[in-house]
């Protein structure tokens, strides 16, 4: 072995060791490198926004919510007028029911009831392809949706007033919410986005009289690991007043034995009423 063994950083003779102290433009030099090293540049490369191979695709795609509460909102005005020229008794009778039973009086067009009805098509619409992996016929659209409502092996919501107020309207009316539907899907935040949606087409004040409240994101991912449990828990993030007293009874769970209730009880559910009776 030699007596001598040179490097850039240190020099070593016999048994001593003599740093040496390397030139100011080396300081920050790697081992072995004895010219100056180039800055690191903290801007980012310059990307072909024409290319579609574009190394990196966005993290979140959001529905182009505005878009969405227009359609919404010129659907629900088609719903109205359709519902004052054209529902008969017993629809007025369901629609008023539905009205009063979430505190709103019985004048059914000063209620969201249309803005429901839109939004209940557009979820409609949504889930039917992925439930389904099948296109939805445009054409037979209601009668897909009906189809779907009365089969129990999916988990299509059950048929009730806000579908009939919706389908009163012309088709022309309700093919741009159905066609909507493609927003939805390729979002990857899609409840998000819904709850967005939904406070942008229903007031404040009549979502304060439904008691039903979009729950910020954070929120209920904290919730969420604060509060996890096994299968017999249900988290509702109840911000604003706490109106449901429907308790949760799993599948297969005697109604008679529900399981433990932690929080406000005692007042009237949202939800429809038509589902649960």
């Amino acid at each position: 072995m030699p007596d001598r063994i040179s490097t850039t950083a240190f020099t070593r003779t016999d048994s001593s060791t003599h740093y040496a102290s390397p030139a100011p433009a080396q300081f920050d030099s790697t081992v072995g490198v004895t010219g100056p090293r180039a800055p690191i540049s903290t801007t980012p490369p310059e990307l072909d926004e024409g290319s579609p191979d574009d190394p990196i695709p966005p993290l979140e795609v959001h529905a182009d919510i505005e878009a969405l509460e227009e359609t919404l909102t010129d659907a629900a005005e088609s719903f109205a007028e359709a519902f004052t020229a054209d529902a008969s008794a017993e629809l007025r009778s369901r629609a008023e029911t539905w009205a009063v039973e979430r505190d709103f009086d019985d004048d059914v067009m000063k209620t969201p009831v249309t803005e429901q009805a839109a939004l209940a098509v557009l979820l409609r619409a949504t889930l039917y392809e992925p439930n389904h992996d099948e296109e939805l016929p445009l054409e037979n659209a209601e009668e897909a949706f009906r189809a779907a409502a009365s089969n129990t092996t999916n988990s299509a919501p059950g048929w009730c007033v806000l579908d009939d107020v919706a389908w009163l309207a012309a088709d022309a009316a309700l093919a741009p919410v159905i066609r909507a539907r493609h927003t939805l899907q390729e979002s990857t935040c899609p409840s998000e986005d819904l709850g967005r949606l939904y406070a942008a087409i229903v007031t404040s004040t009549d979502r304060q009289t439904l008691s039903q409240f979009r729950a910020p994101r954070w929120a209920g991912r904290a919730m969420r690991v604060w509060a996890g449990g096994d299968g017999d828990t249900v988290l509702d993030a109840g911000i604003g007043p706490v109106r449901c007293p429907h308790r949760y009874t799993p599948r297969g769970r005697s109604a008679t034995n529900p399981p433990k209730s932690s929080g406000s009880t005692g007042a009237r559910c949202p939800c429809s009423s038509e589902r649960q009776r």
